[in-house]
């Protein structure tokens, strides 16, 4: 769906699926209450208080537990990954991900000059080899869960348990077979076509919504645990441990949940706190490419959108729109009380949602945007509930200057590391 050209088909696809990441369905979901608690209330919470000396990396534990978020949410929480229980896979995991990505521009951007060098057998050029393969096995990964996903619904495991229910996999393959012809429709058996397709729409989801939400996490942690801001850390436990009744079972004991969504969601400093985070250090600063529409009217070439002819490929960023300082004084500062009203209640509205535009808008906006925010929302509770943490080495807390805006890292492999101290 993210690289569907055509408004209609895009449009279409986005029908399919809308629905079970609209925040009354996420509130709702059974599979969803039960990730949290076995991903953020004992895996994550677990890791970080096994930390040796308490110290850990902030970037590659919320890439590790955004990824098993989503894809417990996509195939299934027992067929998804479990990378917060193992750090060196969930590592290596990320560095093959993340290190293609440089290389991405030239299929992306310059398509004719990457096929020209490839028939001319010189594309390793532009991109080497081993590119293609670490893009290979991510593909193969995606393609395994995906059919561990049909086998848990085929077997009926999935009707049966919330923990086997694959709710975005699910919700898809039930369209596509509702599309197919009579005859497919009365075999429960997917055909190779619909078992690629379903892949190919799968791998968008999961690199979309785990990769932004770990580097948002990790500017927050980042924001959160500077001496500067240690008020607003204070503020922000106080504020989740008010919800005492259901916050502090947020433990590594056995049989332990988490809060509500809903009641975390209505947290108006924590929904502050993201906020600003993702107006500030969104992780997609970089341009959003439209094409201005034709007039059908006029005829392709007959009209113009602000004076740009049709058929133009134009951008926005989040980068810029986020630092118009008329919308958000001293845009430069990481300030969450610009997302409060005067009685401490949120204030998201008027000019500041017009111009936000973490996730984008309109019928382009990320389908995820939902989940992003539920999912932060509770790694946060479940961390600073928990914990208080201070900074060890922040060193490369520096934005890459691209598309995705990760941390730069520093010499040695760091990127943020914490020191998480129980409360």
């Amino acid at each position: 769906m993210f690289s569907m050209e055509k408004r209609d088909v895009h449009s279409a696809r986005k029908r399919m699926i809308s629905n079970v990441y609209a925040k009354s369905s996420l509130q709702a979901s059974p599979a969803l209450r039960k990730i949290c608690d076995t991903i953020l209330c004992h895996r994550m919470v677990r890791r970080i208080a096994a930390a040796p000396e308490g110290v850990l990396e902030a970037y590659e534990l919320f890439s590790a537990v955004t990824l098993d978020v989503v894809t417990a949410y996509i195939f299934g929480l027992e067929q998804g990954s479990n990378f917060t229980e193992d750090p060196e896979v969930g590592a290596k995991w990320l560095y093959d991900y993340k290190s293609r990505q440089p290389y991405l521009f030239w299929i992306q951007e310059m398509p004719n000059i990457f096929h020209l060098f490839s028939k001319l057998g010189i594309g390793r050029w532009l991109i080497p080899d081993w590119v293609g393969q670490k893009s290979a096995a991510i593909e193969d990964q995606c393609l395994e869960w995906c059919d561990a996903a049909e086998a848990a619904i085929l077997s009926g495991k999935a009707a049966e348990s919330a923990r086997y229910y694959p709710t975005v996999y699910g919700q898809l393959r039930s369209m596509l077979k509702k599309q197919g012809k009579s005859a497919e429709k009365q075999n429960n058996q997917l055909n190779q076509e619909q078992r690629l397709d379903l892949a190919s729409e799968m791998l968008d989801h999961l690199a979309a919504g785990f990769d932004t939400s770990g580097i948002t996490l990790t500017y927050l942690a980042w924001e959160l645990s500077r001496p500067c801001n240690a008020a607003i850390q204070l503020a922000l436990r106080n504020e989740l441990l008010s919800l005492r009744s259901t916050c502090s079972t947020m433990t590594t004991e056995s049989g332990m949940s988490m809060p509500s969504l809903k009641d975390i969601d209505d947290l108006p400093l924590l929904h502050a706190v993201v906020m600003e985070t993702l107006r500030l250090h969104a992780a997609i600063p970089g341009g959003q490419p439209r094409v201005t529409p034709a007039n059908t009217t006029l005829g392709p070439t007959g009209a113009e959108v602000h004076g740009i002819p049709a058929g133009v490929r134009v951008v926005s960023a989040a980068h810029s729109l986020h630092r118009n300082p008329e919308v958000f004084p001293d845009p430069s500062r990481w300030r969450p009380e610009r997302w409060l009203d005067e009685k401490g209640g949120v204030d998201g509205g008027g000019e500041k949602a017009r111009w936000f535009w973490a996730f984008g808008s309109g019928g382009r906006m990320c389908v995820g945007n939902n989940l992003a925010v539920l999912e932060m929302k509770g790694i946060v509770a479940a961390i600073w509930s928990n914990f208080e943490t201070t900074i060890v080495n922040d060193a490369g807390m520096e934005h890459v200057d691209g598309y995705l805006a990760e941390p730069r890292g520093s010499s040695d492999g760091s990127f943020l590391r914490l020191r998480c101290g129980k409360i």
